[in-house]
This record gives C-alpha cells, structure tokens and sequence, in this order.
C-alpha cells in the first residue's frame, strides 16, 4: 500500500498545501470533536462509523505530524 503524501494528507484534514504544524494541529483537534464516538452514545451504528473515522483521523495525523516542521 502507497503511503498518502503531505498534499493528500493535509487534504484529509481539509488544509492548503501551505497549512503549518500549529493549523494542522488544530484541524485535528477539531474533527477529534466532531468524530469522536462518545458523542453517539445512544446510537451503535453511528458509534462505529465514528470509531472507523476516529482510526482513520489518527493514522493521518500520525503520518502528518512527523512530515510536518514542529514548531520551535
């Protein structure tokens, strides 16, 4: 499996090309918010969608975050 260049990674998080670690950073935290499966306590099937997105949004983050300049 090819692994997702910088572009296409920031791209899941919805960001330019240009994006920084700290904008980055905060569209991450952001679709946390948004995905995170506690917020479809009541309902399974959104709850697993949620948790598939949730794996998804960490694996992009974690490839992301190292191709990224950390902020000094």
């Amino acid at each position: 499996m090819k692994r997702p260049s910088r572009t296409e990674l920031l791209a899941c998080f919805d960001l330019p090309t240009t994006a920084t670690f700290d904008e980055a950073q905060q569209a991450y935290r952001d679709m946390c918010q948004v995905w995170h499966p506690d917020r479809f306590e009541g309902n399974e099937r959104l709850q697993a969608k949620a948790t598939r997105a949730m794996n998804e949004i960490n694996a992009a983050w974690t490839m992301l975050k190292v191709l990224l300049e950390r902020p000094s």
